[in-house]
């Protein structure tokens, strides 16, 4: 039988493991609907983690292992997710408004509908990451890794696209790749 999680029951694991040393294991945890705002779960263990619909507002997830969670339709306003592994995650119609993913691993990320207006994603890897019709305005992508990533009805007119790689897999919104980008290999 699985476990009935409540955010009290998190916050007292992550209590415990904070005092043993170690990373808080919530992997593979179903966590959906809850309200999660504010909470420290830097390098927390959330992979393949059923976030749907949790409300993370303002959470810390800097360092923590995201890797093929589902947080579709998740609201995760002012959440730190900076140096997150976040590879396969599932974060359509998330919102992300004014998050931190500096540096973080979306390789293969799902993004479709996301709200990504005002992120931090300098240094983030967007390899093969799809973001079709994402809302990236007023974005921060300096230095992202683009490579592979479907980029395809999204308006980036309002977006820092300053130093990023790109290869030839990109798939670009119909206006064309912005200038400043670079070429993986130039």
């Amino acid at each position: 039988m699985a476990k009935k999680w409540t955010p009290k029951k998190v916050k007292a694991l992550v209590a415990r493991s904070r005092n043993n040393r170690s990373e808080a294991d919530l992997s593979r945890a179903d966590l959906s609907g809850l309200d999660l705002s504010n909470f420290d779960l830097r390098g927390a263990n959330l992979s393949g983690a059923k976030l749907r619909d949790a409300r993370l507002k303002g959470t810390d997830l800097r360092k923590a292992n995201l890797e093929d969670a589902n947080l579709r339709g998740a609201n995760m306003k002012n959440s730190l997710l900076d140096k997150a592994n976040l590879r396969w995650a599932k974060l359509s119609w998330a919102k992300l408004n004014k998050a931190s993913l500096s540096a973080a691993d979306l390789q293969g990320a799902e993004l479709r509908w996301a709200v990504l207006k005002g992120v931090n994603l300098r240094h983030a890897n967007l390899f093969g990451a799809d973001l079709r019709d994402a809302n990236l305005e007023d974005a921060d992508l300096q230095k992202a890794n683009l490579s592979s990533a479907n980029l395809r009805r999204i308006d980036l007119r309002k977006t820092n696209l300053k130093k990023i790689n790109y290869d030839q897999q990109t798939e670009w919104p119909k206006e064309g790749k912005p200038t400043g980008a670079h070429f993986l290999n130039e």
